[in-house]
């Protein structure tokens, strides 16, 4: 599947405008690149981001995500200059 394809259905399905999500396009080409439980974690991560943008507070399974080394190694390949909020970390909203 091509990624921005992809990204404007997962932007549709969660009623956010494609160019909003397009910060999220780098982790979705390494969600493709990568082995299927990786690329599983990934895809539900994007998706879950995206549907926090409409969300008051942020997701402890996102938080959770933040702890894991197979997400955290392809995150840091894919937006190596990313900088997560604070709350993604745990810390006080």
């Amino acid at each position: 599947m091509e990624s921005k394809r992809l990204l404007k259905e997962l932007c549709r399905r969660h009623g956010i405008d494609y160019e909003s999500g397009t910060p999220l396009l780098p982790m979705i080409e390494r969600a493709l690149q990568s082995p299927r439980e990786v690329r599983i974690r990934l895809l539900r991560l994007v998706e879950r981001t995206l549907q926090f943008t409409n969300e008051e507070a942020y997701p402890s399974d996102l938080a959770e995500a933040a702890h894991s080394p197979d997400i955290l190694k392809a995150v840091a390949k894919a937006l190596h200059d990313w900088n997560p909020p604070e709350e993604f970390f745990g810390g006080a909203a």
